[in-house]
């Protein structure tokens, strides 16, 4: 793997890693004086706090499920039932989490990796109506632009 594709990916889970603790709240309801001691004083590196009440540099589904992207890619697979076999094990088992936790399932991911899990079948594992288009997609893009950055 490249130096770019490496720091890509490392971006990503900083990134993600940074805005975990404030996720789905609103700005007036974060606590700045926490999240600063909580990034700032070494003894208090590894508190858990935030929205999911995890340490600092915790990255989250979004990262995970880009690293199981890129792995599949790179792995030169073509069979899109294994990388569908890495979300259900990043699901089920926490391949690719910080913990081995697993947390942040968005609806319509759960949804997707649960019908694959039921007819090993990628092809029907999405779901199809107007409501299920969730914004995951757009923050796991950057594995398949990898090849051309290389």
């Amino acid at each position: 793997m490249s130096h770019l594709a490496q720091d890509i990916l490392f971006g990503v889970a900083v990134a993600d890693a940074l805005g975990v603790p404030i996720e789905f709240k609103f700005p007036n309801e974060i606590d700045l004086e926490t999240v600063q001691t909580n990034y700032q004083n070494e003894p208090n590196r590894l508190t858990r706090f935030g929205s999911w009440h995890k340490p600092v540099g915790t990255f989250s589904d979004d990262s995970s499920l880009t690293f199981c992207t890129a792995e599949y890619l790179a792995s030169k697979e073509t069979d899109l039932n294994d990388l569908m076999d890495r979300f259900k094990d990043w699901m089920k088992e926490g391949y690719w989490t910080v913990d081995g936790d697993t947390f942040d399932i968005g609806r319509t991911t759960l949804f997707a990796i649960e019908n694959f899990a039921n007819d090993y079948n990628w092809r029907t594992a999405g779901l199809n109506t107007e409501r299920d288009n969730g914004n995951g997609s757009l923050m796991r893009i950057s594995p398949p632009t990898l090849s051309t950055l290389i």
